[in-house]
This record gives C-alpha cells, structure tokens and sequence, in this order.
C-alpha cells in the first residue's frame, strides 16, 4: 500500500535500515506464519482425536487409514506434502478426505456428503490444510491405539 503522505521513507531513514527491517520483518512473518501454522495442526489433532474417540465407525477410521496409504505410496508426492500444498485448495482437500472417510478413498468424491459430515463436526468453513493433516493424524493415532 502506497502511502499518500509526501514525505518519503528514504527522507527519514536509510537505505540499509530498511533493508534490515524487510529482513526482520519477513522473519518475524515467518515465525508467525508456522506458529499459525502449528496452532492449525494442533486444533485439527484435537478435533481428529475427539471425532474418532466419540463418533466414529470402524469403517471409516480404516477408510482414512487406507487414505493416509495411498498417499504416502505416491510418487512424488505423499502424506506430508499432499495437506503441506493444499493452501490454495482446501475445500477440494476437505472434499476429498471427507468422502474417503465416509466412502473409501478410491470412490468419487461426493462434495455434498463430505461438506456435511464437517458441518456434522460443526466445522463450518473449509479447514486449513495444516487443520486437516492434524485431523487425519489425530483420528489415526487414536484408531491405532485401539486397533493394537
């Protein structure tokens, strides 16, 4: 955002200033950005844990488990960088990790079911992708906690 007053930055500090402030100013972004980042994932964890422990069916807590597998048998891709990538497209991330708890992970993905079984969750907007790996992880950790 351009400022309107007439006097310019260079008028009262210096070149180097600020190029030492855009340093530590995209830092401190940076730092923000991945506490906001673990916040989301640990929220998702928390939220993951509670769904599996109080709502869910066996079938579904296999059906992300055999999503988290296909996932991490891509080339290229995997787990980690599947929800790590997904910032631009989460409703289409939500989608389909919704339908493949409710349907398997190879069945079409069905937008309107899985939109509803968030809002069952009481999530009301499509959830971060930091959100949704920690959902994943949470509902997975207390599913093989049992299972064992």
């Amino acid at each position: 955002m351009k400022s309107t007053n007439a006097r310019s930055i260079a008028t009262i500090v210096s070149e180097q200033v600020v190029a030492e402030a855009s340093t530590r100013l995209q830092a401190s972004r940076e730092e923000w950005e991945t506490e906001q980042e673990r916040e989301q994932n640990e929220a998702g964890f928390d939220a993951g844990v509670r769904w599996a422990a109080k709502n869910a069916h066996y079938v579904e807590l296999r059906n992300l488990q055999l999503l988290r597998e296909s996932l991490d048998d891509e080339a290229g891709g995997g787990f980690d960088e599947y929800f790590e990538e997904c910032d631009d497209c989460c409703y289409q991330v939500s989608g389909l990790v919704g339908s493949a708890i409710l349907q398997g992970h190879e069945a079409k993905v069905d937008r309107q079911e899985a939109w509803d079984f968030w809002k069952s969750l009481d999530i009301e907007n499509s959830p971060s992708g930091h959100w949704l790996k920690g959902f994943v992880l949470g509902a997975l950790e207390l599913f093989e906690a049992v299972e064992d």
